[in-house]
Order: C-alpha cells, then structure tokens, then sequence
C-alpha cells in the first residue's frame, strides 16, 4: 500500500512541477490567444464592460406586452413603460378565471 502510495505520489509531484513550469503557462497563453482570436473577442476592462451593459439597461424595463398595440414606441433611455389599467384589469380576470378553473379541476379529482 504505501509503495502505491508513493508511486502516486511522485506522478502527482511530476505533474505539478509541469503546471508551474514555464512551458506550461506558455502553451496555455498560446492557446488563450489562439481562442480569442477564432472567437474575435475583444480584451476590455470589466469597467469597460459595465458600461457597455449600463447603456443597455433601458432595454430590460421595455416590455412588448405592456405596449398598446395600435402603436408601436421605441424605447428611450431612463423613460420605463407601464402597462395599461385595462390591460391590468384582463390580467386580473383571466388570472381569476384559471384560478377557479384549477379549483374546479382539484375539486373533480378529489371527490
């Protein structure tokens, strides 16, 4: 048992000493690289990035079903859209109407 041990042992110290070698942290650049430039992506800061997500923020409070069908408006950064009271109101009936009818539903299949 602890001849396999330090069989396995030195395997594992063999490896190691690979993964902090020079050698390895080159060929793991390289193929980075090689992937950033197949994917042509581009190295920005995470600032950089979260300014590019802040001036898409606006686009999360836009919601098409809250839109008047009739017309259609694009939306503009810092103005959020809200749905109408009658829309509200459809929602609130049809969300009655599947309430009773799963109410219904557990009634026919318990009794």
């Amino acid at each position: 048992i602890i001849a396999a041990y330090k069989s396995d042992k030195e395997k594992v110290d063999v490896e190691l000493e690979y993964l902090r070698s020079p050698e390895y942290f080159k060929k793991k650049y390289l193929e980075v690289k090689e992937k950033k430039e197949r994917m042509a992506v581009r190295g920005e800061s995470p600032e950089m990035r979260a300014k590019d997500f802040a001036k898409l923020n606006y686009l999360l409070t836009y919601k098409s079903s809250d839109m008047v069908q009739d017309n259609c408006i694009l939306p503009q950064t810092g103005v959020s859209v809200t749905a109408s009271s009658d829309d509200k109101d459809r929602r609130l009936r049809v969300a009655k109407l599947r309430a009773k009818a799963l109410k219904l539903k557990m009634e026919l299949m318990t009794g």
